[in-house]
């Protein structure tokens, strides 16, 4: 690869075509960052049951065919693992990743964030019925007062965000300037995901139906760090990174105030997120220990699809909903995701028993066909590494 001084990558393109590679798993020597700590435990193992493939056919739409390793290089990929039982059955790197690399996982972040907040929940620290006010009182007159932190969990809110990564003057983009990805165009512009969260206004009912909002779950972080009185960041390693066995440590960006970003801005290596998708498959249980409730796991799985109506997603998931910060894509199976811009993935799959995560640099931040591609090269490896039973 070129080398980073020959390309110039900086915090003004960072995330452009033929930088992301480099930039997803240097995020540290871009931005300020908090590290989540791996503990002093053994790390967990991650048993080995590998197979060749390569060269396993997938449909494509036009009715050829493509390698899963041409895939893999077609769609940007910078890591790729599958887990079938808990083995480790396939597992690729590309772009320079390696498996020490800590790679930027955007959105799926979000997911990270949810099953923190069933821990805190069986702790009885947060109650889901309760309102968003009744633990932070300062939002009372803004869009979020009336709403219950179980429309958090579901992006249920009525509060107005607009979640257009190609508009300068979106609410998501307000978010980047925040963390100081992006660089400042006003006076406005907030300076703290917390002063962003202060500044949203209503624009519905609670509770009407799922709408994509990253800053619910920034909103969810700021709770936790609230009812807890301990930095997110902390706080994760605490209740759960340090607990799975991890290898690495890990780390969240955070803006300009030292809030860590919740909704995207935690980095991780790939068979770190793997042992994290292994306990979520697990039903929270995994290296010995029940990490996260295993009744908070089975609701993550169910959503209500009647209020999943928003485009692509409803396209690229005929029977999906959202529960509890994770993608659900059938809720009747419990197939799962958590997802993030640029291509990141977990992919959750109980029915056959399956874990993957895909970490990626797309050209550009949402390609829904990819998605769905996506979607059902993961259905093909499923049917192939389940057929022998």
């Amino acid at each position: 690869m070129v080398p980073r001084h020959t390309k110039r990558i900086t915090a003004l393109n960072w995330d452009q075509p033929g930088n992301a590679a480099w930039s997803f798993r240097h995020i540290r020597r871009l931005f300020p960052t908090a590290p989540v700590g791996r503990g002093e435990g053994p790390v967990a193992p991650l048993p080995e049951a590998l197979q060749d493939l390569d060269r396993l056919p997938l449909a494509r739409d036009d009715g050829s065919a493509i390698t899963l390793l041409e895939f893999l290089q077609a769609s940007d990929t910078n890591g790729f693992i599958v887990l079938h039982r808990g083995h480790v059955v396939y597992e690729r790197y590309f772009n320079g990743q390696a498996p020490e690399h800590a790679h930027l996982a955007m959105s799926v972040s979000k997911s990270v964030a949810g099953d923190l907040m069933g821990i805190l929940v069986a702790e009885e620290r947060i109650d889901p019925a309760s309102l968003v006010t009744d633990y932070l009182p300062e939002l009372k007159s803004t869009g979020y007062a009336g709403a219950t932190v179980q429309h958090v969990l579901d992006m249920q809110t009525g509060v107005r965000f607009v979640e257009d990564y190609y508009d300068l003057d979106s609410d998501a983009f307000k978010i980047d300037i925040a963390c100081g990805w992006k660089p400042p165009r006003s006076a406005d512009d907030p300076v703290s995901l917390n002063d962003m969260i202060r500044a949203i206004k209503p624009e519905r009912a609670h509770g009407e139906f799922f709408t994509y909002r990253s800053a619910d779950t920034d909103l969810l972080g700021w709770l936790m760090e609230t009812v807890t009185g301990m930095d997110l960041a902390d706080l994760l390693a605490d209740r759960l990174w340090s607990k799975l066995g991890t290898e690495h440590e890990a780390y969240y960006a955070v803006d300009k105030v030292g809030t860590p970003l919740a909704d995207g801005g935690f980095c991780a290596s790939l068979r770190d997120f793997a042992r994290f998708g292994q306990m979520h498959l697990n039903q929270g249980l995994f290296n010995g220990r029940q990490i996260v409730p295993a009744d908070w796991v089975r609701r993550t799985r169910r959503g209500d699809p009647a209020k999943f109506r928003a485009e692509p997603y409803k396209t690229q998931m005929p029977k999906g909903a959202y529960s509890h910060q994770w993608w659900v894509r059938d809720s009747h199976t419990g197939v799962q995701l958590a997802r993030g811009i640029f291509g990141q993935m977990i992919y959750i799959d109980p029915p056959n028993e399956m874990v993957a995560v895909k970490l990626s640099t797309w050209p550009k931040p949402t390609l829904p066909p990819m998605v769905v591609e996506t979607l059902r090269a993961l259905d093909t490896i499923a049917a192939w590494v389940t057929q022998d039973g």
